[in-house]
C-alpha cells in the first residue's frame, strides 16, 4: 500500500492532523456527490452539532424543503440522547419521544435532559422495542398521529421495527446496512430478544428499506455520505424538491466506517 494512501495516513497521523485529514476526505466526498448529482441531494452540507454523520444538516435540509409541520419527533435507539438525531430539534423547541432499551442510557438521559422532561417537551421510555410493542408505545405517549420526524437505529431489528410502525411521519431517518450493494434485498432475521453482535450481519440493505418505504408511501430521497442512514419523505411532500428516481440505485452510499464520527459504540 503506497505511503500516500489517505486511509493509511488516517491511521498513522494522530490528533489534529488526523482530524484535518478526515475533514478533507468529507469535503471531497461532498464535492464529488454535488458534481455528480446536483443541488437536489439532501447531503448539501457537512455540518452537525449532536448527530454522528451530519444527520443534523440533512434533517435541516429536508425541513427547509417540506416545512417543520407540528415539530414533533420520535427516535428509537437514542442511548443517552447526548449524541442523537433529534437532540438539536429538541433544543430548537420541538417536542418528542425517545425509546431506549438500556436502563443505564435511559437513566443518563433523564438526568441530562431533566429540564426538557419537566417542561413536557420530552418523554423517555425505557423499553426494548419489538414488533409487538412499538406502536403501542407511540400511542401511549401521544405520538401515534401527526408525527413529523421518525428516527430508527437499533442495529439488528431496525427494518422489522420500522415495518411494524403504522404511524406515518412526514419524513424519517432509518439506519441501513451499507455492506450490501443497492440491488440486493437483505434483512437480518427478526429476533425479538436479539441484539447486534458486532458483525456485518445486522439491519437491512438499502433496497429492502426502499421497498418498505414504498409500502408506506414514503420515498427514498437520500443517504448520508458514510453509508449509515437512509432518509425518506412522504410521497405527497416530495414534489420536485428531491433527486429522482427514489431508488436505492440512485441514492446508495457504501459503508465508510473510517469517516464515522460516533462517540459511543463503534462498529468494527
Amino acid at each position: 500500500m503506497p505511503w500516500w494512501n489517505p486511509w493509511r495516513r488516517r491511521r498513522l497521523i494522530p490528533g489534529r492532523a488526523n482530524r484535518a485529514l478526515n475533514e478533507w476526505i468529507d469535503e471531497q466526498l461532498l464535492r464529488a456527490k454535488l458534481a455528480r448529482q446536483g443541488e437536489k441531494i439532501v447531503t448539501r452540507w457537512n455540518a452537525h452539532m449532536y448527530s454522528q454523520n451530519f444527520e443534523d444538516s440533512i434533517i435541516a435540509e429536508i425541513v427547509s424543503r417540506i416545512g417543520a409541520g407540528t415539530r414533533t419527533f420520535v427516535e428509537i435507539g437514542t442511548e443517552s440522547g447526548e449524541e442523537s438525531n433529534t437532540r438539536l430539534l429538541l433544543q430548537m423547541g420541538w417536542r418528542g419521544l425517545w425509546i431506549e432499551g438500556s436502563a443505564d442510557h435511559a437513566a443518563r438521559a433523564r438526568t441530562v435532559f431533566a429540564r426538557e422532561i419537566d417542561e413536557g417537551r420530552l418523554k423517555i421510555v425505557e423499553k426494548f422495542a419489538t414488533r409487538d410493542n412499538i406502536q403501542g408505545e407511540f400511542a401511549a405517549a401521544g405520538f401515534a398521529d401527526n408525527l413529523d420526524f421518525l428516527s430508527v437505529d437499533i442495529d439488528l431489528n431496525t427494518s422489522h421495527i420500522w415495518r411494524a410502525i403504522t404511524t406515518r411521519p412526514r419524513f424519517a431517518c432509518i439506519e441501513y446496512n451499507g455492506n450490501f450493494p443497492p440491488i440486493v434485498p437483505f434483512e437480518a432475521e427478526y429476533d425479538p430478544q436479539g441484539v447486534w453482535g458486532g458483525s456485518a450481519y445486522f439491519g437491512a440493505s438499502l433496497k429492502s428499506l426502499e421497498l418498505i418505504g414504498r409500502d408506506k408511501a414514503m420515498a427514498l430521497v437520500g443517504c448520508d455520505l458514510f453509508g449509515i442512514n437512509a432518509f425518506f419523505v412522504r410521497d405527497e411532500l416530495t414534489s420536485d424538491h428531491f433527486l429522482e428516481p427514489f431508488t436505492a440505485e440512485t441514492h446508495w452510499e457504501p459503508l465508510r466506517l473510517g469517516q464515522v464520527k460516533r462517540q459511543g459504540h463503534v462498529r468494527p
